[in-house]
């Protein structure tokens, strides 16, 4: 077994083909060396720089999106998770009000009980309703997608370009992913990530 390991490492050596030393009929022969890559005239060296501060800004504009959705999400549950335990101690409270072994007083009080929690549920759910945060959170989180898929297909451009009007399409899906998302992130999150630098 030790002959067959250094036969294998001679001929690699010598770059010789390789023989089965079971089967000599058959011969594995060297990797063929692939040809050279050959760009396509129109990309030049601004397109292929063009393309790499898109990346970059779109990188930017993916994380900004993705942070966005998150925040946006994390007011939402901060809303709604209060809002349903109010509603779950109301139902509570409003069976306790209606039931015989309570006292009359204690029936008083969980009467007031049911028209408090109801009243701040309802407040609750209105703010929520006008701050808009779960359909701020999936609009952003839908542009982070499509950021991402335009990352995708960016990159594999850079690398074997094959789309003369690739650019032109690029642009036109950009601003319609932008034209969709109608809201604003917090100016946190947006001074965090300055899209219109290219330094990474």
């Amino acid at each position: 077994m030790d002959e067959n390991v250094d036969d294998v490492l001679e001929a690699t050596l010598q770059n010789e083909p390789l023989v089965d030393s079971e089967d000599n009929n058959e011969d594995y022969g060297t990797l063929e060396v692939l040809p050279k890559y050959e760009y396509p005239e129109w990309y030049n060296d601004k397109t292929h720089s063009f393309y790499k501060q898109t990346i970059c800004r779109l990188q930017k504009l993916y994380n900004l999106n993705v942070e966005t959705a998150k925040h946006y999400e994390k007011l939402n549950y901060y809303i709604f998770g209060p809002s349903i335990t109010l509603t779950t101690l109301c139902s509570i409270a409003g069976f306790l009000s209606t039931a015989d072994v309570m006292t009359d007083d204690a029936k008083t009080g969980f009467g007031l009980t049911v028209g408090i929690l109801s009243v701040l549920s309802t407040a609750m759910q209105s703010v929520a309703g006008t701050c808009q945060y779960k359909s701020r959170g999936e609009a952003f989180r839908l542009s982070a997608d499509k950021y991402e898929q335009i990352l995708t297909r960016l990159r594999f451009e850079v690398n074997m370009p094959n789309e003369k009007d690739f650019m032109e399409n690029l642009e036109k899906e950009i601003l319609e992913v932008q034209n969709k998302n109608t809201y604003f992130p917090p100016e946190k999150i947006s001074s965090k990530y300055n899209v219109n630098e290219t330094n990474c």
